[in-house]
């Protein structure tokens, strides 16, 4: 498999009607997506969505059983519902390559995710998985999916069969996990898929910095801490004084806007609607500066590579994290504590 132009990817995004985060996905980083070259279909109830320019965005309607109005950790919802959808889309866009899971409240860093795409050696393999992955308590791998999971077509064309099949599944791998994300880990170790650990996608939102002396807020309930050292976001002296870095001190923190970002991140997810518009403003106003561009250039992207990615040594961000210090903790990990 190999990808040539953002066209040949498509990421599907779902959203249940009444979610704010449908319309302002849509105004945000689904429009920098489309705007990139990648398609978006979303896969609601009723909900139409546009862009920020006003364009309406394809949206598309299968059988869902129950999903989209809450119905969770069953497997024949949502392992079935994603099956629909992987079913739909790939004849829907005969001429994509790879799919894209993603959720209304998910955040795309586009440019860094063809970019790392890119990088990967995608001609070793038809079957890819990538993203945020690692061994569940099955022994299988798999992937966060509000934080992404990318998937070569040959493989999702094999998981829409399988996820619909049911107990009638190789191995009955569709009824051994709860949702699609780990259902499709499962299954797609059935059939010897490459699931690849990759940094950059983050199933946690990113620090938002306040506005009194650079402390740090953690969702709705901010707490107030010490100010954050000078040095914790100089590109060059700032590793070598203790500045947060993740998987190595190449990693450092990145303020965008009122966030503290990992460098070259992918995703986020867990997003609030203030959340994607800052973010998204942030980003558009980078890709402004003289300095900037919408495609950055092609060196290498230390932050957003593969991982160890072995049912014995493939660690999720979250695991890596553990590992992390406090001022890291608190800016590039989702505030864990």
């Amino acid at each position: 498999m190999t990808l040539t132009e953002p066209r040949e990817l498509a990421i599907f995004v779902t959203s249940g009607d009444g979610r704010p985060q449908g319309d302002c996905s849509a105004k945000t980083w689904v429009s920098d997506a489309l705007d990139f070259g990648f398609q978006v279909v979303y896969y609601g109830q009723n909900a139409s969505h546009f862009t920020a320019k006003g364009i309406e965005i394809p949206t598309r309607r299968v059988e869902d059983y129950g999903a989209l109005s809450g119905v969770r950790d069953r497997y024949d919802v949502w392992p079935v519902f994603v099956g629909n959808v992987l079913e739909d889309l790939l004849k829907h866009l005969p001429e994509v390559k790879f799919v894209m899971r993603l959720d209304d409240d998910s955040f795309l860093n586009p440019a860094t995710l063809w970019r790392s795409l890119q990088a990967l050696p995608l001609k070793e393999s038809s079957r890819w998985m990538i993203g945020d992955c690692g061994p569940d308590e099955h022994h299988s791998m798999w992937c966060s999916g509000g934080a992404g999971i990318v998937l070569s077509r040959p493989l999702a064309e094999l998981l829409s069969s399988q996820l619909q099949a049911g107990v009638r599944s190789l191995h009955a791998c569709a009824v051994l996990g709860r949702n699609d994300d780990d259902t499709m880990g499962i299954c797609a170790s059935k059939f010897g898929a490459r699931i690849m650990n990759h940094r950059g996608f983050h199933p946690f939102p990113p620090a938002k910095l306040e506005d009194d002396g650079g402390k740090v807020g953690e969702g709705t309930a901010r707490k107030q801490r010490p100010p954050l050292p000078p040095w914790t976001f100089w590109p060059l002296l700032g590793p070598l004084l203790g500045a947060p870095s993740l998987d190595g001190k190449a990693c450092r923190a990145r303020k965008v806007g009122p966030f503290a970002v990992v460098q070259d991140w992918i995703t986020y997810h867990h997003m609030t609607c203030e959340q994607q518009h800052a973010l998204s403003a942030a980003l558009r106003a980078e890709r402004e500066r003289p300095a900037s561009s919408w495609s950055p250039p092609p060196e290498s992207l230390p932050c957003a590579g593969a991982l160890p990615s072995g049912r014995l040594n493939a660690k999720r961000v979250e695991k890596r994290c553990e590992g992390a210090d406090d001022l890291t903790r608190r800016l590039l990990c989702g505030g864990a504590s």
